[in-house]
């Protein structure tokens, strides 16, 4: 909640000179909880990847070999879900979301490279080491 009253301070100064900004209790809840939960869905989306790779979904290079459209998603998002118009914001979300994505692949990659150690030591037919 740190972010959120600078946020209104960024959207109080587009007003222009002589103008009046009246933020009324519903609209400020209202955009507040948006802000929230777009937020939230942003960074649970690579937690999500990871669980999908532990339950044996999607593995880790399947996770990575989508790295092209993971920009141009997390951007899209990043620019939608950002409330103020500059740039610098959008892509800083931006950056944050694609961080997180080659995280989770990473992560996911740390995952199927023990599976297999396991099913190796195990002597399962069709592991490689």
């Amino acid at each position: 909640m740190l972010i959120v009253p600078h946020v209104i301070e960024l959207m109080w100064g587009f007003t222009p000179e002589g103008g009046v900004n009246f933020y009324n209790a519903p609209d400020y809840y209202d955009f507040v909880f948006k802000l929230m939960i777009v937020i939230g869905v942003a960074f649970v989306l690579p937690v999500f990847l990871v669980a999908l790779n532990v339950a044996g979904v999607m593995s880790g290079k399947a996770i990575l070999k989508g790295w092209r459209v993971a920009i141009i998603v997390a951007t899209v998002f990043a620019a939608l879900a950002t409330p103020a118009a500059d740039v610098i914001s959008m892509l800083m979300l931006a950056g944050i979301l694609i961080v997180l994505f080659f995280a989770a692949a990473g992560i996911s990659m740390l995952f199927d490279r023990r599976k297999s150690r396991r099913a190796a030591a195990a002597g399962l037919p069709g592991s490689t080491a």
